[in-house]
């Protein structure tokens, strides 16, 4: 009997106010129902400093919330764990019709996969 292969699915996340976390959760859980498919979640963290967000009793219990399901992976692992994933969906706000800042800065750290050719 052969073993069945696995689709790693690595899903990248930033979200503020808990809209992006909402949709991908939706998304692994979708991706989960399938047969042979394996989904890693990865959220980024805000570059809010707490004491802002402390400032707003709504937006608190958001990000505690978000801290307590998906608590944030530094830049430099979710980097180191892009090549070994078959898909990746990455998930950010648009601010200003681009991506969100903490997702830019996780993008401007993959030049060293492009130039050794894994990703």
């Amino acid at each position: 009997m052969t073993a069945e292969r696995v689709t790693k699915i690595l899903i990248v996340f930033y979200s503020r106010y808990g809209n992006t976390v909402k949709m991908a959760e939706e998304i692994a859980y979708g991706a989960k129902s399938l047969p042979g498919v394996q989904v890693t979640m990865k959220r980024i963290a805000d570059d809010v400093p707490i004491e802002v967000v402390s400032q707003n009793p709504d937006w608190s219990k958001v990000v505690e919330d978000m801290n307590d399901r998906w608590p944030t992976t530094p830049i430099e692992d979710v980097v180191k764990e892009l090549p070994l994933h078959d898909a990746i969906i990455f998930g950010s706000p648009t601010r200003f019709g681009n991506m969100a800042a903490p997702m830019k800065a996780m993008w401007d750290r993959t030049g060293r996969l492009w130039m050794d050719g894994t990703s």
